[in-house]
């Protein structure tokens, strides 16, 4: 009985060895796939790390030129008030002064141009009352 008992013992400790074996497979086998997986789950957290840099990098030079075109924009948002302001300042002041309606900028234009060829005309004749102003003083008279 003793001999039976103990072959018994032995297949049964031999089935729990083929049993613990195969289970040390699955786990080797298990732990190889995580191990694979691990090294990809890290590729691919390092090529979002490089990715997400680019980005932060695309970010900052993007914000800092809207914020340039920001500043661009209230400067000449606040230029533009300015000379309304004076637009409006210089309509009422025209309207103080009573203006004709002739004073426009093309009837200046056109009267400056005309004192032009008048000072143009009037140039030889100053020259030659110049000369006559430089005559002696007739005695005679």
């Amino acid at each position: 009985c003793t001999t039976s008992n103990f072959l018994v013992a032995i297949s049964d400790l031999n089935l729990k060895q083929i049993a613990i074996n195969e289970e040390i497979s699955n786990t080797n086998s298990l732990r190889e796939q995580i191990a694979q997986q691990t090294k990809i789950l890290v590729l691919e957290l390092a090529q979002q790390k490089n990715e997400l840099k680019r980005l932060n990098e695309q970010y900052e030079a993007r914000k800092s030129k809207a914020d340039f075109q920001i500043e661009n924009l209230n400067y000449l948002q606040a230029k533009s008030n300015e000379y309304q302001q004076q637009i409006i300042n210089l309509e009422t002041s025209v309207v103080s002064i009573e203006l004709p309606n002739n004073c426009t900028h093309t009837s200046i234009v056109k009267l400056s141009n005309e004192v032009e060829d008048l000072k143009k005309v009037n140039e030889p004749l100053a020259q030659k009352l110049t000369c006559y102003q430089q005559l002696p003083p007739d005695i005679f008279s």
